[in-house]
């Protein structure tokens, strides 16, 4: 439920176990490794210089395994549903993680592998030369001149021509107007064009092709093909036929080696690894026989950290080391393992700073309630945490997919206890419910949306003073007691002197007690005016400021925050409204509709439908406007942004998950 306290440490060890020391750390996964700084080097420089580690060759087969990878790829099947969402990841121990990578000779795979890519592109290089070919010689088809020469005899040639539809009349009439021995006759009509031969006296090419030219007319150039237009079709269509029959070989080869592709990508992790230790390195500092290691792990684990570094590694030693004023350590949450899916909330706003307070704790019981509020539907809260079920147990290999699954697991049992006490059956009216679910309803949203607007507020009001009574502790923590006192703890008597100035009659408060409200507001407000601005020098100053920002403007946005909290009515409402809608349309489907059988169909269809569109849209906004009350109500009360997230040095993997 905090942050937990870091320690620096130095790791002092002998030179030739550096990789060896580097490997135990990554398996161990609890200390972040820091980047000695110039200032570092410049202290050590007489026995201590950086490491110029050298991973070129880590590199240069990363980058064969990926492109064997991506090769193979693109010859392999559609993954199904749970794979895409996992990323079609490898799940191995690491013992057969290193086993794999170690005795995979990789090296003939991607020489193959490689060969048959030249190929491929070879082959598909010859068939698009010869498709585009056969696109160009197939509108002359019935054609049965020879391509060899475009002479008939010495003084007459012939052209061929193209133009769009409807062209060739307006040609032809045009062309016999102009030139009178000349003829022409359409070939064929093709792909919205019209493909004409022309012959002419030879004298008469040049004019002739340009009056062609302004005509929109083109002329066609097949001088490379020798022999009929038919000739040429056959002998293509053979190089096509035997093109396509090579291509298919090949990739029946390469089907033969998708087998591998599995071992590929967990030799790519291997060497990711291996190139994430060996990188690494340049981090460190070292002597001729010595090197040093820099970085922070919890406080907490120190002693452990030692003792395993000791029993595995006698000539090493771990020292705790002070952290410069200006340095910053790292924020590691930590909070027990029902609170833990709430992190997510928290990690998508932001880390908090090291002196600041972690707010999962504070926030969770509150983000819990409210998506089950925005939600107020029982049916929908056992499909979410039906969903949630399947995918803890089929994709959740990680910590990160984890902790989400878990957090919809909660958040459906919020929505399945909040729509049993609001009736909220997928939009099913509340008198049609079983007698026994009746009973237990508390609140009806459609019925009593003002008792639901009310019940917002106050879960409003609740959660804004519980905001003031974290900042209070903030203040005092980092012994800003000025603050806490002048600052925050005048809300506190404000805050309730008010609700009941506004709420006092309509709760049968006494006279005495109103009156004795307006009187520990005012003074409220007065500690407020004369000190929240207690930096000014000028008492008018110092007066103006307290009175416009620290009462008026700071007043304006606790009410509009706490009005930001009638989102939860208006979210739970639309859940009701939009389910209640969907049956009823089902309702009239099923009536309306006389054949038999149809009318059993088109209301489950819209039933699944409709359901499952305001299952989805309704989730996601719960979901979000539940965050947004903690983002930009409840938070910016006491959380201090700006630290730097704990980041352990771990095995880096692409596509394995070790167990």
């Amino acid at each position: 439920m905090a942050i937990s306290q870091m320690q620096k440490v130095n790791i002092l060890g002998v030179k030739s176990q550096c990789s060896d020391v580097v490997s135990f750390l990554e398996s161990l996964n609890i200390i972040q490794i820091n980047h000695v700084e110039q200032k570092q080097v410049e202290k050590y420089k007489d026995f201590l210089k950086p490491i110029q580690a050298n991973f070129d060759q880590s590199k240069t087969e990363l980058s064969e395994l990926q492109s064997t990878i991506d090769f193979l790829s693109r010859f392999m099947g559609k993954t199904g549903f749970v794979s895409s969402l996992t990323g079609s990841k490898i799940l191995l121990s690491t013992d057969e993680f290193e086993k794999t990578a170690l005795e995979f000779d990789y090296r003939e795979i991607h020489k193959t592998c490689m060969l048959i890519q030249q190929e491929l592109h070879k082959t598909e290089r010859e068939i698009g030369v010869f498709q585009a070919q056969y696109s160009q010689l197939i509108p002359w088809k019935s054609l049965s001149l020879s391509l060899d020469t475009f002479k008939i005899t010495d003084t007459i040639k012939y052209a061929l021509l193209t133009g769009t539809t409807s062209k060739f009349d307006y040609f032809k009439t045009y062309m016999n107007k102009k030139f009178s021995l000349l003829h022409c006759e359409k070939v064929s009509d093709y792909h919205e064009t019209e493909n004409i031969i022309v012959v002419y006296f030879s004298d008469q090419e040049e004019e002739i092709l340009s009056k062609c030219k302004k005509l929109g007319v083109e002329r066609v150039d097949l001088f490379n093909f020798k022999g009929t237009v038919s000739s040429n079709l056959d002998r293509i269509s053979s190089e096509l036929e035997r093109l396509k029959l090579k291509y298919e070989a090949l990739r029946e080869n390469v089907s033969e080696l998708t087998p591998y592709s599995g071992k590929l990508k967990v030799a790519y992790d291997y060497f990711l690894s291996l190139n994430d230790r060996t990188s690494l390195q340049n981090k460190f500092l070292e002597s001729n026989k010595t090197f040093l290691i820099e970085g922070w792990l919890k406080k907490d684990g120190v002693g452990k950290f030692k003792k395993q570094i000791s029993e595995r590694f006698p000539e090493s030693s771990v020292i705790r080391v002070d952290p410069a004023k200006e340095e910053k350590a790292p924020v590691h949450l930590e909070n027990k393992p029902i609170f833990k899916p709430f992190e997510t909330v928290t990690d998508l706003y932001g880390t908090p700073a090291n002196t600041s307070v972690d707010p999962t704790l504070f926030m969770a019981p509150f983000f819990f309630l409210f998506f089950g509020l925005c939600l107020t539907d029982a049916g929908y809260g056992l499909v979410l945490s039906a969903v949630a079920l399947l995918g803890l147990s089929t994709i959740a290999h990680t910590t990160g997919v984890k902790k989400f699954l878990k957090l919809m697991l909660y958040l459906g049992i919020s929505a399945i206890i909040c729509g049993i006490f609001t009736g909220g059956w997928f939009g099913i009216e509340a008198e049609k419910l079983p007698v026994f679910l009746q009973k237990i309803v508390i609140l009806n949203p459609l019925k009593d949306s003002m008792q639901f607007f009310m019940i917002a507020l106050a879960l409003g009001f609740i959660q804004l003073y519980w905001g003031i009574l974290i900042k209070i502790y903030s203040c005092i923590k980092v012994r800003d007691f000025a603050g806490a006192i002048f600052d925050q703890i005048p809300w506190l008597v404000i805050m309730p002197s008010l609700l009941l100035l506004v709420m006092g009659k309509n709760m049968g408060t006494s006279q005495q007690v109103i009156t004795a409200s307006k009187w520990t507001a005012l003074a409220g407000a007065a500690v407020i005016i004369l000190f929240f601005g207690r930096d000014q020098k000028n008492p008018i100053a110092r007066i103006l400021s307290g009175a416009i920002i620290g009462c008026l403007w700071l007043g304006k946005d606790i009410i509009g925050n706490m009005l930001s909290y009638s989102r939860l009515m208006a979210l739970g409402l639309s859940t009701a409204v939009i389910a209640l809608v969907a049956n009823k349309l089902a309702g009239i489907a099923f009536s309306e509709i006389s054949t038999p059988g149809v009318n059993i169909l088109v209301a489950v269809i819209i039933l699944l439908f409709l359901h499952s569109l305001n299952f989805l849209v309704n989730s996601l906004g719960a979901y979000v406007h539940s965050s947004r009350l903690q983002y930009v109500e409840f938070f910016p009360y006491f959380f201090t942004s700006g630290g730097k997230q704990f980041e352990p040095f771990a095995k880096n993997t692409k596509y394995t998950i070790i167990k």
